[in-house]
C-alpha cells in the first residue's frame, strides 16, 4: 500500500466524520456539541489505528519476499600475497621463503606470475587472477619492495 493510499484512507475517514458532524449540527445544537466532543475524542484514535495497521501489512509483505543469497569472496591483496610467499606459505608449490624468495625474484628465477599461480593452486586466489595483469604487476611491486626492505 502506498503512502498516498495510507493518507487517503485517513483523510477519507476525516471527511466522513466531518460530514456526519455537519448533518447533526443542522438538526440540533445539543447533538452538535455531543458530536463534536465525540469526534474530537475518537478521531485521533481512528486515524492512529488505520496508520498502525499499514506497517503490519507491510511487514507481512516483506516476509513473503524471496530470499537471495549473496556470496562475497575476499581475496588477498598483493601485499598480503607477497607477505605469505615471504613467510613460506607456498613452499609446497615451489616458491621458496624469505631470503631465497628475494634472491630468486632478483635474479628472475621467481616471478610475480609464479607467486600468483602458487596462490591459485593453494586455493587462496580465484583462477581469474592469473589473467589480471594489474594484480600481477602489483604483486611484482610488493615483491620488489620486500627485496628493498631486506637489504
Amino acid at each position: 500500500m502506498s503512502h498516498s493510499r495510507e493518507w487517503g484512507l485517513g483523510f477519507h475517514l476525516l471527511e466522513v466524520a466531518t460530514e456526519i458532524a455537519g448533518s447533526w449540527t443542522q438538526n440540533s445544537g445539543l447533538k452538535s456539541k455531543i458530536m463534536n466532543k465525540l469526534l474530537l475524542a475518537f478521531l485521533p484514535t481512528l486515524l492512529v489505528s488505520t496508520v498502525a495497521v499499514v506497517p503490519a501489512v507491510k511487514a507481512q509483505d516483506a516476509m513473503q519476499m524471496p530470499s537471495v543469497e549473496v556470496r562475497m569472496r575476499l581475496t588477498l591483496t598483493p601485499f598480503n600475497l607477497a607477505y605469505l610467499a615471504h613467510q613460506g606459505y607456498f613452499a609446497g608449490q615451489g616458491i621458496p621463503d624469505s631470503s631465497d624468495l628475494m634472491k630468486g625474484f632478483n635474479d628472475g628465477t621467481i616471478t610475480a606470475a609464479q607467486v600468483v599461480q602458487a596462490a591459485v593452486n593453494d586455493k587462496r586466489l580465484p583462477v581469474a587472477f592469473l589473467k589480471n595483469d594489474s594484480y600481477i604487476a602489483a604483486v611484482k611491486n610488493q615483491l620488489y619492495t620486500l627485496t628493498l626492505s631486506a637489504r
